[in-house]
């Protein structure tokens, strides 16, 4: 019985008064939100915003009087408390103040007519509406506009403002007549218009669900605007937003306007349009507002739209910005159709920026793979191990060759001053003495491997010499896996003793070849003799050892197992290299620029902040699929073959030069001359003083 009240006036209900009248908020919430003091951080802003969330029925327009406290909710936007504008202040303030007007909300009658006002925000924050019976509220409602919907035109708003009101009363609305009263006279004509974009004619189409007679009331009569509110509910609303600016906030040069107007004469579209839609003529310029931002119209002059992007881009301020930045740059005070276009094209062609920014997207040039062997050390891929901490025995690097059919490894410990007769006494002792001379040998331009002693040998016993373009290890990929999985072992070896990993290369050797290999899908060690070399623990366990028939048959069969697995390892590789790529041809003559990344002639001392590409070079002509050859010049002193992954097509046949800025000076400046000794020089020789 404690819990039951009768024939009461009036009840208390989740924070809410129900009474015969209709339904109020609780007055001792409305009290909580009038004393709130003002929110000092993130958590106290969003309990705020909680708290009068679910009073937003009692408020009209409660998303656009909220939108500034709601923008600082975003990740990082209200970090200090420097982000609390004078503007979040104010809707604080107001979100108060309207929360402690006494408003009620009527019970609705569906045997009375229901009556719909709507109306948008002059800000662009967003929309709102009321839902009316008799002059008395039945609810409110209210929606902030997304990025893209403040971007649409007034009538486009004010259509959305409507389909909103619609759909959140559509179970009052539904199956009965109503009046829809608009301040947005244009939408009492929508039904005659004759053509519709398709955003319009998605809402026209749920518009044609209900029963509604469409009706004008000026915006300074709207009953909406000051219903059940307080007298300066409607000017503060209106004081809120930020105002458009009259004029574009840029200063035009003289030269720069007289070249706009001058255009406009030339240009017949503006010549022959007196009054032109959406946009207004002021001081002999046409202006074009779009949300809060009033923009110049350009008029279609390359030359013009050329130097506009050129103010914006090259400026020392903008930092000479990518296409889209360079846009929303122009944008702020500008306007032409096609500008994104126009844009994308002067960053592409600009020649500084073609030097200096690294290439993005899909790099040039697919896979190649080398054709897979048809017989064990056949073929043979050779690099070095370079850098590694100097042994008792004066090795610091390790030669790495491997069979590109079995997946066989011989690792011979060297140093990094190996030369090219040293380094065929190695290959010959590890791979001639115990396989055979092999028919090639792959691997990159080293001096050890592009030496005339190395290509004398070569010819000498038979073998055909395969270089990789210069620095694209993807041309040898097999080696430089091997290379990686070699020092991971040696790690894991010489750990805590890193001064004596020679000792360690024999073990490393023998793990690596007893290991199945994923590519081949068995160890190289059986592909290569026919049989599982025996570990120590084997010799405790009882061995079955099959019938030679059946064991030939069996080696044979898996050798062909091998050859069809490594086919498919290459074709995934393939594809999956491929993904990241694109094939790209060029043709003799066209002008390419050339990656700084692997010149290390290029400069000494840091790299940050040099060129990312050189050039431009002519093509030569296209070695293979994946690379070209440059007409480079003789000073260079390298090789002329380069992966196209190195290579970017110019964009423009001509440079176009930044402009500079002088500098000033109030005093005469002087200098000295001095003349001192060159300390060092490229390559460390010093020729001349």
């Amino acid at each position: 019985r404690a819990k039951c009240f009768w024939a009461q006036p009036q009840v208390e209900y989740l924070g809410h008064i129900v009474s015969a009248t209709g339904v109020k908020m609780d007055p001792r919430k409305v009290a909580v939100v009038r004393d709130w003091p003002a929110p000092r951080n993130l958590q106290e802003l969003r309990s705020f915003l909680g708290l009068t969330n679910y009073f937003r029925k009692f408020i009209k327009q409660y998303s656009v009087l909220a939108a500034p406290l709601t923008d600082l909710t975003r990740k990082g936007a209200f970090d200090s408390t420097s982000a609390w504008t004078p503007e979040c202040q104010l809707a604080f303030e107001e979100l108060k103040r309207v929360v402690a007007d006494d408003v009620t909300l009527a019970f609705p009658d569906y045997s009375l007519p229901f009556r719909v006002e709507v109306f948008s925000d002059a800000s662009l924050y967003g929309s709102g509406a009321v839902l009316l019976q008799e002059g008395r509220p039945i609810a409110f409602t209210s929606k902030k506009f997304t990025g893209a919907e403040t971007r649409y035109t007034t009538g486009e708003q004010e259509l959305l403002a409507v389909l909103h009101a619609l759909k959140e009363w559509r179970c009052y609305l539904e199956g009965r007549p109503f009046t829809l009263k608009t301040d947005h006279k244009p939408l009492t004509f929508l039904q005659s218009v004759p053509t519709l974009n398709r955003r319009q004619a998605r809402w026209m189409e749920y518009l044609a669900r209900f029963d509604c007679t469409w009706e004008h009331v000026a915006g300074w009569i709207n009953i909406a605007d000051a219903l059940s509110r307080h007298p300066s509910l409607h000017a503060a609303i209106l004081a809120a937003p930020v105002q458009r600016p009259p004029t574009p906030d840029v200063p035009l040069s003289s030269d720069l306007a007289a070249r706009l107007k001058a255009a406009y004469a030339g240009d017949s579209w503006f010549a022959s349009s007196g009054n032109v839609e959406h946009l207004r003529k002021q001081n002999g310029l046409w202006l074009r507002t779009e949300g809060s931002t009033t923009q110049i119209v350009v008029p279609n002059d390359d030359s013009l739209r050329r130097d506009i992007l050129s103010r914006f881009h090259e400026d020392p301020l903008a930092g000479h910005p990518g296409s889209t930045r360079l846009v929303e740059l122009v944008r702020r005070s500008f306007w032409w159709s096609r500008l994104a276009r126009d844009a994308e094209n002067f960053v592409q062609t600009c020649s500084l920026c073609q030097r200096n920014k690294a290439l993005s997207g899909r790099g040039h040039g697919l896979l190649q793979p080398l054709p897979v062997p048809d017989a064990p050390w056949e073929s043979v891929s050779m690099d070095f191990v370079v850098a590694l901490p100097k042994t008792e025995g004066g090795y610091d690097s390790v030669l790495v060759m491997v069979d590109r059919l079995t997946k066989m490894v011989h690792l011979a410990p060297t140093t990094s001053t190996c030369t090219a007769e040293q380094t065929a006494r190695l290959f010959f002792d590890n791979v001639v003495r115990l396989h055979g001379v092999p028919k090639n040998v792959v691997s990159d331009r080293g001096g050890q491997f592009t030496s005339k002693f190395w290509e004398a040998l070569c010819k000498l016993v038979g073998m055909r010499v395969n270089l990789s373009t210069a620095y694209h290890p993807q041309s040898d990929g097999q080696t430089e896996r091997t290379n990686r999985t070699l020092g991971d072992m040696l790690r894991n070896f010489a750990g805590r003793t890193p001064l004596v990993w020679d000792t360690y290369l024999t073990a490393a050797e023998f793990a690596i070849n007893n290991a199945v290999n994923r590519s081949t899908g068995q160890s190289p060690f059986f592909l290569t003799y026919g049989f599982h070399p025996a570990l120590p623990v084997w010799r405790e366990l009882e061995v079955y050892v099959p019938a030679a028939k059946t064991f030939a048959k069996t080696f044979l069969s898996r050798m062909t197992d091998a050859k069809s697995c490594l086919d498919a390892a290459q074709q995934r590789a393939t594809e999956y290299y491929n993904k990241s790529k694109r094939d790209v041809v060029f043709s003799e003559g066209q002008m390419v620029l050339l990656s700084t990344k692997n010149l290390r002639s290029f400069a000494e001392g840091s790299r940050k902040l040099l060129p990312c590409w050189i050039g431009p070079y002519p093509v030569v002509r296209m070695v293979g699929n994946a690379a070209v050859e440059l007409a480079l010049p003789s000073n260079m002193n390298i090789h002329p073959t380069f992966h196209v992954y190195g290579t970017v097509r110019q964009h423009g046949t001509t440079v176009r030069h930044c402009r500079t800025w002088a500098l000033r000076s109030g005093t005469a400046l002087s200098y000295t001359e001095w003349y001192g000794p060159v300390v060092r020089g490229r390559g460390g020789a010093v020729r001349h003083r």
